[in-house]
C-alpha cells in the first residue's frame, strides 16, 4: 500500500502548478507583454536538471516545449490556447490563460502571474490525493508571491536580469494509518524576464523532497512574436 501512495502522489505532485487564487473578475482585459508575451506562434523551449541540496547539477537528457497555438473566446473573453510537447510541459502554464489587468489568469480563475502586486500572495493552492482505501487528504500547499527584485539567472538560453514568482511548497507525508507523521517546506520559484517569458521554473516529485533534490526546466531558446 505505501508503495502504491507513493507513486500515485509522485505523479500529483509532478502535476503541481504555481497557481491558485481564484479571481473574482474583471472582463477588462490588457496585455502585459514585459513579462508574459501572448501572442499566437510564441514559442519556448526547456531543459531538464536534477539539483541537490549542495548544488550540484545533473542534466536530464528530456526536452519539454511550450507553444501558444491560437486565441479562443470562453465566456466572452479571449484567452491563449497553451500547447506543447514533452513530459512536464503542462507544469509551465495550463491550457487556457489570459491577461487581466496585470494579472496571468487561467479559465479556472488561477493566478500565476503578477506583473504588478509585489505586496500580497497572489495565489494560494492546496492538492489533494489519495492515501489508501479511498480515503482522500491535503498532500500539499503552495502559496506564491511576487519578487520584483532583479536577479541575474544563467539558463541555456543565455543570461537574464528576471524577476521571481516565489512560491512555498509545505508537503504532508503520511503513514500506513493515514497519519501526517512528517512535514516538509521547499521553494517552488519560477523567473519571468521582459519581453522572453518565463526562463525558468522548478517543480518537485515527492519521494525527491525528502531526498533535497529539486528539479527545474530551464530555457533553451525561445520565439516572441510579441
Amino acid at each position: 500500500m505505501k508503495k502504491q501512495i507513493v507513486l500515485s502522489v509522485a505523479t500529483l505532485l509532478l502535476v503541481f502548478l504555481s497557481s491558485c487564487k481564484t479571481e473574482n473578475d474583471p472582463k477588462t482585459e490588457k496585455l502585459v507583454p514585459n513579462y508574459m508575451p501572448l501572442a499566437v506562434g510564441n514559442y519556448w523551449v526547456y531543459q531538464n536538471y536534477t539539483v541537490d541540496s549542495l548544488g550540484n547539477e545533473r542534466l536530464i537528457n528530456e526536452i519539454d516545449s511550450v507553444i501558444i497555438t491560437k486565441d479562443t473566446i470562453v465566456n466572452n473573453i479571449k484567452y491563449y490556447v497553451f500547447g506543447g510537447g514533452g513530459n512536464r510541459y503542462q507544469l509551465m502554464f495550463p491550457r487556457l490563460v489570459r491577461d487581466s489587468l496585470g494579472y496571468l489568469v487561467s479559465d479556472k480563475g488561477n493566478v500565476l502571474f503578477s506583473s504588478t502586486n509585489y505586496s500580497d500572495t497572489i495565489s494560494t493552492e492546496k492538492r489533494m490525493g489519495n492515501i489508501g482505501d479511498g480515503r482522500e487528504a491535503l498532500f500539499g500547499v503552495l502559496k506564491t508571491r511576487m519578487d520584483s527584485t532583479l536577479k541575474t539567472i544563467s539558463v541555456p538560453a543565455g543570461k537574464f536580469d528576471a524577476i521571481t514568482c516565489h512560491g512555498i511548497l509545505k508537503i504532508f507525508y503520511y503513514d500506513l494509518d493515514g497519519n501526517v507523521n512528517k512535514t516538509m517546506t521547499v521553494d517552488k520559484d519560477a523567473y519571468y524576464v521582459a519581453n522572453i517569458g518565463k526562463i525558468l521554473d522548478t517543480y518537485y516529485y515527492y519521494v525527491n523532497v525528502k531526498l533535497k533534490l529539486r528539479d527545474e526546466l530551464r530555457l533553451i531558446r525561445y520565439k516572441i512574436n510579441q
